[in-house]
């Protein structure tokens, strides 16, 4: 029962929500419909073809793979000599996604080797 006395169900408390639930899915507004996260994919980082080779050899998933992309594209100058350390690495690990997290640290941290 409302403050003034009076009986109402959740349908006639709020029209507009009413109205929304009756539209179809591509006509309603807000529900996240029409905006674009920040991390979507249409602001993300074409991922480097040797770093997109290396993460399906050894199946990493994606989210560590990305991670991993933007890490080397901080790293342009050294490159080349970093996938060759990420492959020994890989090659030699028996988990590559652990081992590669804990090289992307190193990496953001500076003290890669």
């Amino acid at each position: 029962m409302n403050p003034m006395g009076t009986a109402f169900t959740a349908s006639e408390a709020n029209p507009q929500e009413q109205l929304a639930e009756s539209l179809p899915k591509d006509k309603r507004k807000g529900r996240g419909k029409g905006k674009l996260a920040p991390n979507a994919e249409h602001c993300q980082m074409p991922i480097d073809p040797q770093v997109e080779a290396l993460c399906k050899t050894f199946s990493i998933e994606e989210r560590i793979m990305r991670r991993l992309n933007d890490v080397l594209l901080t790293r342009e100058s050294t490159f080349d000599a970093d996938m060759k350390a990420l492959w020994e690495v890989c090659e030699n690990a028996s988990k590559p996604s652990g081992f590669l997290m804990v090289k992307i640290g190193e990496m953001e941290r500076g003290c890669f080797t």
